[in-house]
């Protein structure tokens, strides 16, 4: 197997290998136009990126200063100089500011950052344009670059709903100019010689960084050049396009929504781009011969990780024939399908394990049906003949001889145990079907411990009762659970000395199933006989039948729920059982 592996793997890595080298070269030139162009549309994303933040600062800028508390005077309505002054400040320094203005009714300059402006009228307080917003490019003397007007509404400070004017800047457009030959730089750093346009809605360019040619691409419309990029009808968001009247590879991005229509261009020369072609195919001709030999290395030892499992799953199997089941667990040291296969086997162990020990169980049954079918007339009629016999001797000899009434009393114990041990062979041997219906088990609970707790209290164990009140009804005959309750609760007293302690528990387990669970502090049962103690006539105490536990079992079963215990020597034992959940709750 180890052969066909290694030979298998040989096959999957070599041809696909030759075939992926031949296809890699007839298509270097598409792939490396598509990193090219991810390249670009990247970078155009983070130029996009970077104006809607400025224009997200100016916005802020705007809305703070519009807060501030001077903007009160211009509730006086008179040209303002403490405004003025506030503003001019402001200009002074941030020298991407032109100009600030705030406007009164009818978008008359009441307070500017210059004094010239005061009592001009400006279109940004027209009644078709938003109070909050931008405008632009815009291009006016005599300042040396295009601009955005932005627009934030100053609001009454004792009435915030109410508008008692509107504050405008015309911000520099140079801030994008900056910023776009960051990035040119930035890309020629990593050997792409590039232009990055800004574009306006109308497809002109508005700024950017291009390359040293002795061209300045300042008002320049694209659209009616024939670029794709520009075009009215591309789709929103970002992409790549080949600009082919122009021989450039495009990447663009949309600019966000604070200015309509704005677009973010990163071009570079298509035979600059496609330059690399035959590095990228040495590149891949030695890549995939490195491939190619740890790939055969990296089979080789998956080959021989693959059989060590399949070889112990084999002789485990082996085993499995032989022991009839009783066989360790193998490892599971991986999560693919040799572990599944390894998992799986695994439970079928403990399956196996199971059903055998129930086949022995239901022989053990089988036995105690036939011996209690013979001896169950037999035993009964002379037992109860005994009992009454031994309370007439007891009251005719009185105050008499107190030792044989000691010898009396225990004639009549003695038949009421073995008068106990027929009636669970009975039991076991002719199991009732279970009359089911919708039970709460939290008073079933409760009444097996209060029938319990006197003897408890004698001992001096403590009990407690642990009910939650929203637990779902079980679906179970209330009288069979009840003996399984108050087996289970007698069991727990008797394995505890004075001082020691059990806990009564009930709670919802899924939504199908509901159940509780016995917990005990005593000494525990040994882990080399958890499994043993559901079979009949298995017991550890020496007054014990060991039956008790193989009806509750066989009670539980009936019910189609499940009883498990877990406990460690010396930690107390816990035993839970679990039945399902009444119907109309389902």
């Amino acid at each position: 197997m180890r052969a066909k592996l290694l030979a298998f793997s040989l096959f999957l890595v070599v041809v696909p290998g030759l075939t992926f080298a031949f296809l890699a070269f007839s298509t270097a030139h598409d792939a490396l136009r598509d990193a090219a162009g991810s390249q670009l549309v990247e970078a155009a994303r983070d130029q996009a990126d970077a104006i809607s933040m400025e224009l997200d600062r100016l916005r802020e800028d705007l809305h703070r200063l519009s807060a501030n508390e001077t903007m009160r005077e211009l509730l006086i309505g008179d040209i303002d100089k403490r405004v003025s002054r506030l503003l001019w400040s402001v200009k002074r320094e941030d020298e991407r500011y032109f100009e600030l203005f705030c406007l009164g009714d009818g978008g008359r300059v009441v307070a500017a950052s210059g004094p010239e402006w005061i009592g001009h009228r400006l279109e940004a307080t027209r009644a078709d344009l938003p109070a909050v917003g931008f405008r632009g490019p815009l291009l006016r003397d005599p300042y040396p670059r295009a601009f955005v007007e932005a627009i934030e509404s100053i609001s009454d400070p004792d009435q915030p709903n109410a508008r008692i004017g509107t504050l405008a800047a015309w911000y520099d457009l140079g801030v994008i100019d900056e910023s776009a030959a960051a990035l040119q730089a930035n890309l020629a750093e990593l050997g792409a010689m590039v232009d990055v346009l800004v574009i306006d809605s109308t497809g002109t360019v508005i700024g950017g960084a291009w390359q040293a040619s002795g061209r300045d691409l300042r008002g320049r419309n694209l659209r009616d050049e024939g670029w794709q990029t520009a075009a009215v009808s591309l789709p929103h968001g970002r992409g790549f396009v080949e600009e082919a009247s122009a021989g450039v590879f495009a990447g663009h991005s949309e600019v966000a929504p604070q200015v309509g229509g704005w677009r973010v261009l990163v071009a570079q020369p298509v035979d600059q781009a496609l330059a690399p072609v035959s590095g990228l195919r040495r590149r891949w001709i030695v890549a995939l011969v490195v491939i190619i030999i740890v790939a055969l290395l990296l089979a080789r030892l998956l080959a021989e990780r693959m059989v060590r499992p399949l070889q112990a799953l084999t002789e485990a199997a082996r085993n499995l024939r032989l022991t009839a089941g009783d066989v360790e667990l193998l490892p599971v040291t991986t999560s693919d399908e040799t572990g599944e296969l390894t998992r799986a086997f695994n439970k079928m162990s403990e399956e196996l394990r199971g059903a055998r020990r129930e086949l022995i169980n239901a022989a053990r049954l089988a036995l105690v049906g036939e011996m209690a079918a013979g001896i169950a007339h037999e035993v009964r009629t002379p037992l109860g003949i005994l009992r009454t016999s031994a309370q007439v001797l007891k009251r005719s000899i009185g105050d008499r001889d107190p030792k044989e009434v000691e010898l009396a009393d225990m004639l009549v114990d003695e038949t009421d145990r073995l008068s106990r041990v027929v009636s669970e062979l009975l039991d076991l041997a002719r199991p009732r079907s279970p009359s089911s219906r919708s039970t709460p088990l939290g008073p079933v609970l409760e009444r097996a411990v209060e029938f319990v707790r006197a003897q408890a209290e004698e001992k001096g164990v403590q009990l407690r009762l642990d009910i939650d009140p929203d637990a779902s009804p079980a679906w179970c005959d209330t009288e069979q659970i009840y003996q399984v309750a108050l087996n289970l609760v007698i069991n727990a007293v008797q394995s505890l000395e004075s001082g020691g302690s059990a806990t009564v528990r009930l709670a919802d387990v899924d939504s199908t199933m509901v159940g509780f669970e016995i917990t005990d502090d005593g000494p525990g049962i040994p882990e080399d006989i958890q499994e043993s103690i559901f079979a009949p006539f298995f017991t550890t105490r020496e007054s014990g039948t060991g039956l008790g536990l193989a009806l509750v079992e066989r009670i539980v079963a009936s019910h189609g729920g499940a009883i498990s215990v877990t406990s460690r020597p010396g930690e107390g034992a816990a035993f839970r059982v679990v039945l399902p959940v009444a119907q109309e709750v389902v």
